[in-house]
């Protein structure tokens, strides 16, 4: 996929039936009234309701987007429609990607219907459609595990089995850390207690009609999950352990990977990586607070707790 320039983002965006006008009103300094604004699509009329929030970069028009959870705030790529099928599949469909749904797209690109349109195209995908699972008629109310830092808390997963790779691999052992939700998953080829790990359970997707070369995935699958957004923590597992995030194909695509350099010695970078990461950890913990008392408020809504006795017999799902 070729990197596409400023200038062709800037043409794509000026074909744009409603990126089209913004960019006349930015090169015309000035905003049409209320009144003149009216009869244009609704589209527009969104932009021209959050026009502080557009800006202009290089010639292309960008999203100001400000997350209560964030260090700094994110500029989001207005995306012309001739390029949102494209940025979708590119989000959502690549082994890096993960098919992890809407939350990746959500933190890179804006455009007006975009979470309608990610819902529909989520919702049309075959390979997700196939791995979804009835809601079960009985569950328990929410327990939560509390961890407060890094590595308080280690959570080990058997997923599998699977059909016997061409490497002999035939589980995957999943490792979690509890409070950056930082992943690891390794193919091994047995197991020594059999559990189900669900956080990677979309290896289905990219299992071959074969099904010989599924563990040549995970890679690709862990670093898709710790580029993504926690709904729990706020931030996504490479900024909770990295302090920034890891580009990913689709901005190497649309020109949004800046390559940066730091003129501060060692030293200096290390403590000030200390000093972030800290302020990080702590929004995460505020995040964690409110996000665990949501979840189980939701949760224990649908909980129909249901009391079983030694020796009752019960169906389990395959």
């Amino acid at each position: 996929m070729q990197t596409l320039s400023s200038q062709q983002l800037s043409a794509a965006q000026k074909e744009d039936t409603a990126l089209s006008i913004l960019h006349s009103w930015k090169e015309a300094g000035s905003l049409p009234t209320k009144d003149e604004v009216a009869i244009e699509s609704p589209a527009v009329r969104k932009y021209w309701l959050c026009w502080p929030q557009i800006e202009l970069h290089q010639g292309v028009l960008y999203y100001h987007w400000e997350n209560v959870y964030s260090l700094k705030p994110s500029l989001l790529l207005l995306v012309p429609a001739s390029l949102q099928m494209e940025v979708m599949q590119a989000c959502h469909d690549p082994p890096l990607s993960g098919h992890l749904g809407e939350t990746k797209t959500l933190q890179s690109f804006h455009w007006y219907g975009m979470g309608s349109d990610l819902h529909k195209y989520i919702q049309q995908c075959p390979r997700c459609k196939g791995l979804k699972s009835s809601s079960p008629s009985k569950r328990a109310k929410l327990q939560s595990y509390q961890a407060g830092a890094p590595v308080d808390q280690l959570h080990l997963d058997i997923l599998g089995p699977f059909p016997i790779s061409s490497s002999g691999n035939k589980y995957i052992l999943v490792i979690m850390d509890q409070f950056m939700r930082w992943v690891e998953a390794f193919p091994v080829p047995d197991h020594g207690a059999e559990t189900t790990a669900r956080m990677l359970v979309n290896i289905r997707c990219y299992v071959d009609q074969n099904q010989k070369n599924w563990d040549e995935h995970l890679n690709l699958l862990t670093a898709a999950y710790c580029s993504a957004q926690n709904s729990s923590t706020g931030f996504s597992p490479n900024m909770m352990i990295l302090w920034r995030e890891v580009h990913q194909p689709q901005d190497l695509w649309l020109g949004l990977a800046e390559r940066t350099w730091s003129e501060k010695d060692t030293h200096e970078y290390a403590h000030d990586l200390e000093k972030t990461l800290g302020e990080v950890h702590d929004m995460a913990r505020q995040h964690l607070r409110g996000a665990q008392i949501r979840q189980k408020r939701t949760h224990d809504l649908r909980a129909k707790e249901c009391s079983y006795n030694i020796g009752d017999l019960v169906y389990v799902k395959d």
